[in-house]
């Protein structure tokens, strides 16, 4: 079985050194927002890539693993690299497990606020132990399992949250690799607080739409969040930066509430499949 990277990009430029770090034969699929730069330089480099709608990240994960010719996938994002041998490793670990999580360091630029947002980053990817994209990798049978698709396209920005319940529903075992990873460049402060409010915008629609659970619902996923996060604050108080993303997320969550004006769980839908 060979291994099908699928690189989700959206007008950048970083996706060049993506692709400069696979240092595995890997089939790589592209799927991009319209960008003719970008098109030009995957057509000069024959890598093949399919175009899909702005600001849909579910939408663009799924049109590359339709693309993909494999039957094991891995999920990236242009804004990270991987560290030598970690694709090597997830396709050998694919042959005994269904899904394997690849761990995610968040660079820093090396100022204050930059330090905490990668702590709070890192707090966020690690804490319940999830596995969210970048870094997810699979057998192509999984979908069969978890609701016959892979991410919603209702959920524009926090798909692999959706996804991810959906996974644990079926009581499907992620395997977490050690000693490999990806890194993540870093984050601005403007792009992590629009981040946070979209993410808690999508976390209505899961509530509201799917009847699914967030850490915000119900509470005692937020009670126990804090408490971890507060645990682990005293060791790097850089952590309670986390407090004003929360605060973000809910303050998504509450005008995508205001906005609709429903209550949870009052709406059920078919699953939004790609």
């Amino acid at each position: 079985m060979g291994l099908s990277i699928v690189v989700c990009c959206s007008n950048d430029f970083d996706v060049v050194k993506t692709i400069s770090s696979i240092d595995s034969a890997a089939e790589i699929i592209v799927s991009l927002t319209p960008n003719p730069l970008l098109e030009d330089y995957f057509r000069l480099l024959g890598i093949p890539f399919v175009c899909t709608p702005l600001g849909n990240h579910g939408a663009t994960a799924n049109a590359g693993i339709k693309r993909a010719r494999h039957s094991k996938i891995l999920i990236m994002d242009s804004d990270c690299v991987f560290t030598p041998g970690t694709i090597r490793a997830v396709e050998d670990a694919l042959d005994e497990h269904l899904v394997v999580n690849v761990p995610i360091v968040f660079a820093d630029r090396g100022t204050i606020i930059s330090r905490a947002i990668a702590l709070c980053r890192r707090f966020d990817n690690t804490y319940d132990k999830p596995a969210y994209k970048p870094g997810i990798a699979f057998r192509r049978e999984l979908s069969g399992q978890i609701g016959g698709y892979w991410y919603d396209e209702r959920i524009n920005w926090p798909c692999d949250s959706e996804f991810l319940w959906r996974l644990r529903k079926s009581g499907i075992s992620v395997h977490h690799l050690d000693r490999h990873a990806i890194i993540h460049r870093p984050n601005s402060l403007s792009h992590v607080c629009r981040a946070y409010f979209n993410y808690g915008r999508d976390g209505w629609k899961r509530v509201s739409l799917l009847g699914q659970s967030t850490h915000l619902v119900p509470p005692r996923n937020l009670i126990r969040k804090h408490r971890i996060l507060l645990r682990s604050a005293r060791r790097e108080p850089g952590l309670l930066f986390n407090l004003l993303l929360e605060l973000l997320y809910i303050a998504g969550f509450s005008y995508q509430a205001l906005k609709t004006g429903q209550a949870p769980g009052t709406a059920q839908a078919e699953p939004g499949r790609a």
